[in-house]
């Protein structure tokens, strides 16, 4: 093997450990903020709707007001 392919070589790993790095240490937090933002928006879907539903069955309660 010649050596600059020796350092071309030790480079390339060199490059794709940090590269992995990189993702992991970056790609958690982001996934993790886009966990939370749909969690989110499914708690206020959900409780939104589970607010209409018990308005409507307590106003069909009340004689239909």
């Amino acid at each position: 093997m010649n050596p600059d392919q020796g350092w071309d070589l030790i480079s390339i790993i060199l490059g794709g450990a940090i590269a992995i790095v990189l993702v992991v240490v970056l790609g958690i937090p982001i996934a993790k903020a886009v966990q939370n933002k749909l969690h989110k928006r499914r708690m206020r879907r959900h409780f939104s709707d589970t607010r209409g539903r018990r308005r409507g069955a307590e106003d069909a309660g009340r004689g239909g007001r």
